[in-house]
C-alpha cells in the first residue's frame, strides 16, 4: 500500500465543516446548549493529515460521540454512511441573523385517525402539531425507538406513510425547502401521531448556506460567513478543501 499522500490541489481532501449551534430540551425544562465546528472526514484518512499540521489551530479538536441520528450533523443525514467519523472544534455560536433564528411550537390533540382500535386498554393516538421559523432549509428528525409513531404530515393536509430506514432503524427524516437562501423566516408545519403518551424526542435544524464572504465577496467553500470557519479554512494547505455549511438546531421530548 502506497505511502504517498493521496491529495492534490487538483484532488484535494474533502471535509464536511458545520458551524453549528445546538439546543438540547429535556422534558423538566432545562436547556443544554452545545456549539463549534463539527468536522466530518469524507476518506479513510479521517482527520490524520489535518491533525498532523504544525498549526496550533486544531490542537483543541476531540472526538464527537453521539449514537442518535440527530447528532450525524451536517444536515444532509442520509450522507452518514458516507462519512468517516467526526470532530468538534471550539467555536462561538455562528452569526446567524436574529431573524432567522430557529423556533418551534408544539400542541397536542386527539388523532382524527384513531379510529377502529378495539382494545380498551389501547392507548390513545395523539397528533403533535409542530410550527418551526426559521431559514428557507429546515429539517426534521423523529427519535422512535418503540415504534409508537403511526403518521405524519409533509406540510398540512399532505399525509405520509411510515417507513423506517435499514439503516437507521428507530428515526424517521423530514426535509423542507422553500424559495431559496431567502433574508425573510419561513414558516414550516407538520404533524406526528403517536400512540400513546410517552414523549419521542424530535430534533429540528435551520440549515444555512452562504456563498459570501464578510466584505460581499464570492466564496464558493461557504468558509467566508463565520470568522471561525474562515479561519480554519485558512489554517488548512491548499490540498486541503472545507466545504462549510451553518446549522442552528435544536431538540425537544414531545
Amino acid at each position: 500500500v502506497s505511502q504517498r499522500e493521496p491529495y492534490s490541489s487538483e484532488r484535494p481532501k474533502q471535509m464536511f465543516v458545520q458551524h453549528f449551534r445546538r439546543r438540547l430540551h429535556s422534558a423538566d425544562g432545562a436547556v443544554k446548549e452545545e456549539t463549534g465546528l463539527l468536522i466530518n472526514a469524507m476518506d479513510y484518512k479521517q482527520l490524520a493529515p489535518v491533525n498532523a499540521l504544525p498549526s496550533q489551530r486544531f490542537k483543541d479538536v476531540t472526538p464527537y460521540w453521539c449514537e442518535s441520528l440527530a447528532c450525524q450533523m451536517p444536515c444532509w443525514f442520509p450522507l452518514a454512511s458516507e462519512l468517516h467519523g467526526a470532530w468538534v472544534l471550539p467555536a462561538a455560536a455562528p452569526p446567524i441573523p436574529q431573524t432567522l433564528e430557529l423556533s418551534a411550537t408544539f400542541s397536542h390533540v386527539t388523532s382524527p385517525n384513531d379510529q377502529g382500535v378495539t382494545s380498551p386498554k389501547a392507548p390513545a393516538l395523539r397528533r403533535v402539531h409542530v410550527t418551526v421559523l426559521g431559514p428557507a432549509y429546515k429539517g426534521a428528525v423523529l427519535e422512535d425507538p418503540d415504534r409508537r409513531i403511526e403518521g405524519w404530515s409533509y406540510a398540512p393536509q399532505v399525509e405520509a406513510s411510515v417507513r423506517h430506514s435499514a439503516e437507521h432503524k428507530h428515526s424517521l427524516f423530514l426535509f423542507h425547502a422553500e424559495g431559496g437562501a431567502s433574508p425573510d423566516p419561513r414558516n414550516w408545519s407538520f404533524w406526528i401521531d403517536v400512540r400513546g403518551p410517552a414523549l419521542i424526542e424530535v430534533s429540528i435544524w435551520g440549515h444555512h448556506l452562504s456563498w459570501r464572504d464578510e466584505t460581499g465577496g464570492r466564496d464558493d467553500s461557504g468558509c467566508g460567513f463565520s470568522r471561525d470557519a474562515t479561519s480554519f479554512k485558512r489554517a488548512l494547505p491548499e490540498h486541503m478543501a472545507p466545504i462549510c455549511f451553518y446549522d442552528d438546531l435544536v431538540t425537544y421530548p414531545v
